[in-house]
């Protein structure tokens, strides 16, 4: 089981006492990835109140190297990952587990806004799931994510995303070009638990931006989606209410401005 951390104690702590309750908890190792965080002692003390929980430190890697670290650190068969300011519901380890004996190579599961009341947490979420609905594309965010040891130590999540988003599409791409297959297990849920503020809320789609841009680059010519496709998340986001629907609006705004400022920023390093 990995987690990676940074600057989130108070999150942190509620994602290990949801993972300490999970069924079968007791045969669980969990790693700890606290890359950078201002405060080490208390991600520390966090951890070491934890029976079967570990902690490795980075010095601020970013998200995808947190993750390699936790698989090359671990030795159990199966590696499950998710969030610090997530939630994992009582029977998300049982249910990756048993999917993965079962004959499963990866399994994503579904991440769940854990604050309705947010017009902000509720956008961000749809906006991040939504990519992963599309056809060519299945998958989940790594906050729900498992799979068989030997895939992650084979397909590593590429570091160079780092700092932006998209890694988790960018794995699932090159998984697939390895012949490895997803399976989606819906009724594997986290609750997300995430209270952006409206700066903290942009610059996160403005990340989702600049890492869409790498990620298409890479894999599909820097092809946008279909106007469908966004039409399609608009009216999701209004669906949930007035405000979701403005803020999805927002977030698209914002992603547009971090794929164009990526592109620039690529072209600017080629002259």
């Amino acid at each position: 089981m990995i987690v990676p951390t940074r600057d989130r104690p108070e999150q942190l702590r509620r994602c290990l006492d949801a993972l300490a309750a999970q069924q079968f908890s007791d045969d669980v190792d969990v790693i700890v990835v606290d890359d950078g965080s201002k405060d080490p002692e208390a991600v520390a003390g966090l951890v070491k109140a934890r029976a079967n929980a570990r902690l490795i430190r980075l010095p601020g890697s970013g998200s995808p190297a947190a993750r390699n670290v936790g698989v090359a650190a671990s030795r159990a068969p199966y590696i499950c990952f998710t969030d610090d300011d997530c939630v994992p519901d009582i029977d998300w380890l049982a249910t990756m587990r048993r999917r993965l004996t079962e004959g499963a190579a990866v399994v994503a599961g579904r991440t769940i806004n854990g604050l309705p009341l947010s017009a902000l947490a509720a956008a961000s979420q749809l906006v991040s799931n939504a990519v992963f609905e599309l056809p060519a594309e299945p998958g989940a965010p790594s906050s729900s994510l498992a799979c068989r040891r030997p895939v992650a130590l084979a397909v590593k999540f590429d570091e160079g995303y780092a700092g932006i988003a998209a890694e988790e599409r960018d794995w699932y791409a090159r998984l697939r070009k390895a012949g490895y297959e997803v399976m989606l297990e819906p009724s594997a849920a986290v609750r997300h638990i995430q209270a952006p503020s409206a700066a903290s809320f942009l610059l996160r789609h403005v990340r989702y931006g600049r890492g869409a841009y790498r990620f298409r680059r890479a894999h599909r010519g820097a092809r946008i989606e279909a106007p469908s496709f966004y039409t399609h998340v608009i009216r999701a986001g209004f669906a949930e209410g007035v405000a979701t629907g403005f803020a999805v609006c927002l977030a698209q705004i914002a992603t547009t401005v971090g794929f164009v400022l990526e592109m620039l920023a690529r072209r600017a390093t080629r002259t």
